[in-house]
């Protein structure tokens, strides 16, 4: 059972749905537990349910014990460190960096780890229509990596395909190989506050409705406003961001046979 502690803000409320988590797989996890990070199994309990506090090398032990990873670890430390200050100040303090971390997990460019971007330049006029980044797809494609296949397959002019597959070697995001085309490591990811951002969705929203609008069994579409609490709106979006990563997992070894689009809105009024 995976136990996400983003969700948490009292540390000790977390390390017990921990502990409860493998208690149900492991015999003998709590006396393991302590063993790890120099206690008894009584001053852990005590820890759970009273007011003595993990010390902060206790806690990077736990960090190592529940194999955390950097953004995890650090965010356990400062759920410790809320927890052990003493004074409103120096908990708003941590109150502060704990949300700021919460809210950077929602940072797509951050979670998906893209790197080696292209010009902004060449960004800019990437994003300036939907079929640079579609034509970019499609030349993924064995089946599709002629100019005239693919200006059939999205229905443009066999000049625009000429002229953007060009620039898309010029950029340094496609190159020559085996006679057909292969990505290079160039990626491209937008940062939220990118002066791109705003037109990158605009346009691959008009084509959502376009789909919409030719109502394909094999598309998919959905649609729903609803009411809920402050809290669960971030659970709702987390569990987004996670089929994202789910997704690409499947996309990036998948053998590249259609050209397709994901379009991804939560938003509150």
């Amino acid at each position: 059972m995976t136990i996400n502690i983003f969700k948490f803000s009292d540390y000790k409320q977390f390390l017990a749905q921990k502990l409860r988590a493998l208690g149900s797989t492991e015999r003998g996890y709590k006396k393991r537990t302590a063993d790890y990070i120099g206690c008894q199994p009584s001053y852990l309990s005590q820890i759970l349910g009273g007011k003595p506090h993990l010390t902060l090398e206790q806690a990077q032990k736990l960090n190592q014990y529940f194999l955390h990873d950097k953004i995890e670890a650090r965010f356990f430390i400062l759920l410790v460190e809320l927890g052990r200050a003493s004074t409103k100040d120096l908990k708003d303090f941590f109150i502060e960096q704990i949300h700021e971390l919460q809210q950077s997990r929602f940072d797509l460019k951050k979670r998906l780890k893209e790197t080696d971007q292209i010009s902004a330049n060449a960004m800019n006029k990437y994003y300036s229509t939907w079929f640079y980044s579609a034509i970019h797809m499609a030349l993924a494609i064995p089946e599709l990596q002629d100019f005239r296949k693919i200006a059939l397959k999205l229905n443009l002019p066999e000049e625009i395909v000429v002229s953007v597959i060009r620039f898309l070697e010029q950029c340094g995001l496609v190159e020559k190989a085996n006679g057909g085309y292969a990505f290079t490591k160039m990626r491209i990811h937008l940062d939220r506050d990118s002066d791109f951002i705003q037109r990158h969705h605009i346009n691959w929203r008009s084509q959502s409705l376009q789909s919409v609008e030719k109502n394909l069994n094999e598309d998919m579409h959905f649609s729903t406003v609803f009411a809920l609490s402050k809290s669960d709106y971030n659970d709702v979006k987390e569990i987004f961001v996670q089929a994202i990563e789910n997704a690409r997992k499947i996309i990036r070894p998948s053998k590249s046979e259609e050209v397709c689009a994901i379009t991804l809105d939560v938003f509150k009024f």
